[in-house]
């Protein structure tokens, strides 16, 4: 038998189902098995050596980079948003393997007192402490002063000038948004004065003397007179300060005493001005809106 005409007929067969299923998925892909087909066909050419479609084969787009986030600033502990007594406090208690048995007893201690809404007892634990060796245990302990706003600066004032560079800068954080909880102009420069005598690292100084620019002039010369008094990187820092109040350069304290007995006296005068100034009231209106009546003899 000659197989010949069958394998013809076979081939046909495939090529007329060939063509049947090409134009079914013509019907059924649209528009986009075109573009398919098309770059197939460029493809084939590339790979033959041939020159493709006149269309010129696209490039694919490059993904975008996805954008970085920026880097979190360094922020203490905890940012005090509740006042001391809220339900939620920092917890303190630590399990890090790095901690000794003493360490996380003390740390412990402290957050008890601080679950207690124990203040003279945490204080006395910030004194206690604030000479530990170890400044996990002292950076916990200023994370619990925090707490307790204005109330601990006199506790936070030694731990401004840690050894330690992290318990130091959170120290001077807690301490410096305290100070905005003050109102008063006079206990914000007596805060100052015993914070800047206590400290002598350079950097937290000047921070710390920058803070006489937002009260009024003359306390703030009256309290850099008792720090530059008093010498040292605190005498230095407080230069800045006290031009910036007296619109004058540092030439020493009889200098600075002198521009203060001056500000004073001029202080008073306008007072005692304004105290003698007459009060001046208005003239009571017409009863119909118009103009007053003149007074007698004008």
């Amino acid at each position: 038998m000659n197989k010949k005409p069958v394998i013809i007929a076979a081939a046909a067969s495939a090529a007329a189902a060939c063509a049947v299923l090409f134009y079914v998925l013509r019907g059924e892909g649209g528009r986009d098995a075109e573009p398919a087909a098309a770059g197939a066909a460029e493809k084939a050419g590339a790979a033959d050596g041939k020159s493709g479609p006149s269309a010129p084969v696209a490039t694919p787009r490059a993904a975008k980079p996805r954008p970085r986030p920026a880097p979190k600033a360094r922020a203490p502990g905890k940012t005090r948003s509740a006042p001391a007594g809220a339900a939620e406090k920092p917890r303190l208690a630590m399990r890090a393997p790095e901690l000794s048995p003493e360490e996380r007893k003390a740390v412990a201690a402290v957050q008890d007192a601080l679950d207690k809404e124990d203040r003279a007892a945490t204080f006395e634990l910030a004194r206690k402490l604030a000479s530990d060796k170890s400044p996990a245990v002292r950076a916990k302990v200023v994370e619990a002063l925090g707490w307790f706003g204005k109330n601990a600066m006199p506790e936070l004032v030694p731990f401004i000038g840690d050894a330690d560079e992290d318990v130091a800068n959170d120290a001077m954080s807690y301490f410096e948004q305290a100070i905005g909880e003050l109102d008063d102009d006079l206990e914000i420069a007596q805060t100052l004065i015993a914070a800047m005598k206590a400290v002598n690292d350079p950097e937290a100084l000047e921070s710390l003397a920058s803070h006489f620019y937002h009260i009024d002039e003359g306390i703030a010369v009256e309290a850099l007179i008792e720090i530059m008094s008093a010498g040292g990187a605190a005498a230095e820092a407080g230069k800045e300060a006290y031009s910036f109040a007296s619109g004058e350069d540092w030439t020493g304290v009889q200098a600075a005493q002198d521009w203060l007995n001056r500000h004073r006296a001029e202080a008073a005068a306008e007072e005692a001005a304004a105290q003698a100034a007459p009060v001046l009231t208005p003239a009571p209106a017409a009863p119909d809106g118009g103009a007053a009546p003149a007074a007698p003899g004008m």
